[in-house]
This record gives structure tokens, C-alpha cells and sequence, in this order.
């Protein structure tokens, strides 16, 4: 018999922002999945009429950021 296993694993999301005292301006980058791990979500042992699949993410790392200005 064939055993899937997988290591424990942890997603780490950051992000950082500043804005001004009046809340006119506004400036934030962030980032998910900042160390690019890649777990496995699904996974099936396959049989003889099917191969064995394993379902791995996309988008494993994303980086984003906002600049918000309020005109009034």
C-alpha cells in the first residue's frame, strides 16, 4: 500500500502601511505566501485504470501594493 504524506508547513502573509496624520494620503505593500511554500491540496493514489495526481496551487507567491489619495 502506498502512504501520502506531507510536513507540517506554515503560509506566512506580511504586509506594512503608513499614511499621513490627516488620512489624505495612504501607501501599503504586502505579500502572501512570502517564503513560497507549496503545499499539496489534494491528492489521489490513482489505480490501475488511473494514474496517481497531486494537486499543487497556482499562484503559490503573490506581492501587492496600494496608494490611496483622499482629494477632499
Amino acid at each position: 500500500m502506498f502512504q501520502f504524506w506531507q510536513p507540517p508547513f506554515a503560509i506566512v502573509n506580511a504586509g506594512l502601511g503608513v499614511r499621513s496624520d490627516d488620512e489624505r494620503y495612504s501607501l501599503s505593500v504586502w505579500a502572501k505566501n512570502v517564503f513560497d511554500e507549496r503545499p499539496i491540496y489534494s491528492w489521489s493514489p490513482g489505480d490501475p485504470s488511473n494514474p496517481a495526481t497531486i494537486g499543487l496551487p497556482s499562484q503559490p507567491r503573490v506581492f501587492g501594493g496600494t496608494l490611496r489619495v483622499r482629494l477632499m
